[in-house]
């Protein structure tokens, strides 16, 4: 149920909708082995807008929702099947009741092409699902889920793009940060986890790019997290790179591309730093009317430094990947482009454009 007021400049939706959830389930290896749970829960809604002119909005948005807990969350009985983590399921649990909020701001102006674009927003998770993980002696960690008060979090972004005329380039500069704070179990002790993260990414391109066309930046995501009691699993993790992606058009049918990447990969979990060097080239040409055949070779991990590695910080570890990979090979590659029909007497016309 909604109710809706439309205005020249504005418009504000308001509302509720109520869910109700039935999880049915019956595990015949052990004796009352059924689940039967039943949920319902009213979610109300605001969505919002104020068009203050041409491409230039604010935004608002609000919305909940009910996350019931999985059957094997649910299940009262033990999976053993990996010996070093056993997990047990909690007929007990409660859904997770979530709440988000968020603000956007938008402002094009086509005059000087200047964009901004900002956002404000926060979340909060009325009895979160979290594990609760004990470490025994024989260092097998057995895992359950359990429900805790909540967990919140704030963000905010903004993405800022304009052109400097006298320079023939255009800048973009894209800024995000957030902040969450929740409850996690380690061996029975309850840990107040904050967590904050931040990235930055600078970037300069051309704007004429009948011949040329480039773009090169440096970005860096950080990451830290902070734990009240067990504080040997704080933790600081960051990701640096510097890109340039370049395309030269010196003839007619030929391009050449380079894309270019170093990576650094930092974190106090490890001791290791690792750096990657990451080139790819290639040369396309084309062929027949309106470019329809590409025929391009192009070569991969120019360095031959692919490490295959690759690391991502979660909330209470940080987790590397790795990988064997080819490293540095070439490929040629033909394609045909099936795009564009002819156009017949009293019929239609039909472009399409990769």
């Amino acid at each position: 149920m909604n109710l809706s007021i439309n205005k020249k400049k504005y418009y504000l939706t308001a509302g509720f909708k109520m869910q109700y959830s039935s999880l049915v389930g019956n595990l015949q290896s052990i004796p009352d082995g059924s689940i039967s749970k039943n949920y319902s829960r009213i979610l109300p809604a605001l969505f919002g807008e104020y068009q203050f002119g041409i491409a230039h909005h604010l935004n608002l948005d609000y919305q909940t929702s009910l996350q019931e807990p999985s059957i094997e969350q649910l299940q009262p009985a033990v999976n053993n099947t990996d010996p070093l983590n056993i997990y047990m399921g909690n007929p007990e649990l409660n859904p997770e009741y979530i709440h988000e909020l968020n603000a956007s701001y938008f402002l094009y102006d086509q005059f000087n092409f200047t964009s901004v674009f900002a956002n404000l927003g926060g979340g909060y998770t009325q009895d979160r699902i979290t594990d609760l993980v004990q470490i025994d002696s024989a260092f097998r960690r057995i895992i359950q889920p359990e429900n805790v008060p909540y967990e919140r979090s704030l963000r905010a972004g903004i993405d800022f793009n304009t052109p400097i005329r006298p320079l023939k380039i255009n800048t973009r500069i894209k800024l995000g940060s957030g902040i969450s704070n929740g409850i996690l179990f380690i061996n029975d002790e309850k840990n107040q986890v904050n967590r904050f993260r931040y990235n930055v990414n600078l970037s300069i391109e051309n704007r004429n790019k009948d011949v040329f066309d480039g773009i090169i930046g440096w970005k860096i995501s950080d990451i830290k997290t902070s734990y009240s009691v067990s504080t040997l699993n704080n933790q600081k993790y960051s990701e640096t790179g510097l890109y340039a992606d370049l395309t030269l058009i010196p003839i007619k049918n030929l391009t050449l591309k380079s894309n270019f990447e170093f990576r650094t990969y930092t974190s106090t979990l490890f001791n290791e730093k690792i750096t990657i060097p990451l080139w790819e080239l290639s040369v396309s040409h084309f062929f027949l009317k309106d470019n329809k055949l590409k025929l391009q070779l192009k070569v991969f991990d120019l360095l031959n430094e692919n490490k295959g590695i690759r690391r991502t910080s979660q909330l209470n570890y940080v987790e590397e990947q790795r990988s064997n990979v080819l490293g540095r090979y070439a490929m040629i590659q033909i394609g045909y482009s099936i795009r564009g029909f002819s156009a017949k007497k009293n019929g239609i016309e039909i472009k399409i454009d990769r």
